[in-house]
């Protein structure tokens, strides 16, 4: 029998091994694996891109899998809307007095007062933090 020591960067995430939970989050030892048998270990944390690795496992010391996960998320703060505004992204209602963390890649931001059109643009979530500073759509009414 075999065994993996799996760890990740950050740590925390749930370790699941040919698909399936194990019960353990990262830094987890894995014990009683067939050796010669190659197994899928996946970590998967919220926030951040899941990644998995194939590892055949070995006899002797425990074979060591380290997974640098890649944020999948970032946050925005909207600026520069009305008190009285209701913020959509992707169409669904968002509290735009808050930060708001979305999936990384294009989302399409519209502000409306009184069902009316206030603001309507593409927003590009990157990792880490920004700041979106709404301006008003031409012909939009404050």
């Amino acid at each position: 029998m075999g065994s993996l020591l799996v760890q990740s960067t950050p740590a925390g995430a749930q370790v699941l091994i040919d698909g399936d939970p194990s019960g353990l989050m990262t830094p987890a030892r894995i014990n009683g694996l067939r050796t010669g048998r190659k197994v899928d270990v996946q970590v998967d944390k919220p926030g951040f891109r899941s990644t998995k690795q194939t590892v055949e496992v070995a006899t002797g010391e425990p074979r060591v899998l380290s997974f640098a996960l890649e944020e999948s998320m970032g946050i925005i703060r909207l600026d520069g809307i009305p008190t009285h505004a209701t913020a959509f992204v992707d169409d669904a209602p968002v509290n735009a007095s808050q930060p708001l963390s979305l999936p990384l890649g294009p989302h399409r931001l519209r502000v409306e007062i009184s069902g009316q059109l206030f603001s309507a643009m593409n927003v590009d979530v990157k990792k880490g933090k920004q700041l979106i500073r709404v301006r008003p759509s031409e012909g939009a009414t404050p």
